[in-house]
């Protein structure tokens, strides 16, 4: 791409991201279990290829800054991110895709997965004030 669509935190902030999917898809590559013979593990081994494909794919096509060693700022602040995002498939609404949900699940869990994500959000800000790295 010969014009950068992303500003220098975008980049930044994307290529985190990316990275910390690239490393999470490594640690599931080397589970012992997925050098099993058979049909099924091959086939998830063939599309852990072509996700961690797209994800390189997109590295390239956003000139994303290379993986590097992160400090504890970015790491932190990248996984905060993440997590407070993700947290919310944790909401009673949203468990229905696994099943009927009991009546009072909304009022004794939603407010647990909203104070789980506040702290996220205050460990992002925390790691914020640590030295750049």
């Amino acid at each position: 791409m010969s014009e950068s669509l992303l500003n220098e935190n975008q980049r930044r902030h994307v290529a985190t991201h990316v990275h910390l999917l690239l490393d999470d898809l490594t640690q599931l590559t080397q589970l012992a279990e997925l050098a099993r013979p058979g049909e099924p593990y091959r086939k998830l081994r063939e599309v852990l290829d072509e996700v961690e494909a797209g994800a390189q794919e997109m590295v390239a096509e956003l000139d994303l800054p290379p993986r590097r060693a992160h400090g504890a700022r970015q790491h932190v602040q990248a996984a905060a991110s993440v997590w407070g995002t993700r947290i919310y498939e944790l909401n009673a609404k949203r468990l229905r895709a696994y099943g009927p949900v009991h009546a009072d699940l909304a009022q004794h869990l939603d407010p647990l997965v909203t104070e789980l994500r506040r702290r996220l959000l205050a460990l992002g800000e925390a790691a914020q004030e640590l030295p750049e790295d």
